[in-house]
């Protein structure tokens, strides 16, 4: 079953199929673009001090969106069987044009693979949890 497309969107582990990884990008640059007319509109209606106030939240909000667009970069490598640390190519011009193209169209894993179970695979059993003394540990 493929991971809600807003679902993890701050957090670098696990994986990420492509229609996850699109739709979320997607719910992404709308976030950006709405942001962005508000800023306009406040701007436009009360004047300079909305217009500053405006920016500054519009600066924040952009903030969580490369922080956001870095995770799911970093967990759609995770599904092709690549480091996350990859994601930071996204800071080289052309590769941060070339790299999500990429990953839009290349197939992830197919089964669990070092980052996790295969987000397609809906009846892979959970992970095993390992138990400490009657406690619960941690996932394997």
């Amino acid at each position: 079953m493929s991971k809600p497309a807003l679902e993890d969107l701050l957090v670098f582990d696990g994986r990420r199929n492509r229609a996850s990884y699109i739709y979320a990008n997607l719910a992404l640059i709308g976030a950006g673009i709405v942001g962005l007319l508000l800023v306009a509109l406040f701007g436009a209606t009360l004047g300079d001090l909305g217009a500053m106030v405006a920016t500054i939240a519009y600066f924040g909000l952009c903030i969580a969106i490369a922080i956001s667009t870095f995770a799911l970069t970093a967990q759609r490598l995770h599904d092709v069987g690549q480091t996350g640390w990859l994601s930071l190519l996204l800071f080289v011009p052309v590769a941060a044009f070339v790299m999500p193209v990429v990953l839009c169209f290349l197939p992830g894993d197919v089964g669990p693979n070092a980052y996790g179970p295969d987000t397609l695979d809906a009846e892979a059993p959970p992970a095993p949890v390992e138990h400490h003394r009657g406690g619960v540990v941690g996932r394997k």
